[in-house]
């Protein structure tokens, strides 16, 4: 009995496992600025911008692929390198030395209002 358990366990595990590696489709970034880039907030949003471009119309399981066969489409400004190491976007700025910062990339959704849901006795009793 104590074998079947022990079996179940390391199978649970390993299922559980599995399924967590798969569910994980967000991409992280980090950047390093060039040590005189004041404007990194407007270099953080093209970046942002271009990824929403990139992964629109497509399903999440695909993010890492779509990133990974265009990682130019980063290169926002000429003194920008792009590279994939580690399931991570790196992004240099000129020398790299400046502020460094890190994060997820987010693909922009469609805002959809939130439907009330309708009650007829609500309704025939005017609730």
């Amino acid at each position: 009995m104590k074998k079947y358990f022990i079996i179940g366990c390391v199978w649970t595990m390993i299922l559980l496992t599995c399924i967590h590696g798969i569910s994980k489709s967000n991409i992280e970034y980090e950047i390093l600025f060039d040590s005189h880039t004041k404007n990194t907030y407007e270099v953080k949003d093209e970046i942002q911008n271009a990824y929403a471009k990139l992964v629109s119309g497509v399903h999440k399981e695909s993010y890492i692929f779509m990133v990974l066969d265009n990682l130019d489409i980063f290169k926002v400004c000429d003194d920008i390198s792009v590279s994939w190491k580690d399931n991570h976007v790196y992004i240099i700025q000129g020398d790299g030395n400046g502020t460094h910062i890190k994060g997820e990339l987010v693909a922009n959704s469609i805002c959809v209002p939130k439907v009330q849901p309708r009650s007829f006795i609500k309704e025939f009793l005017g609730l």
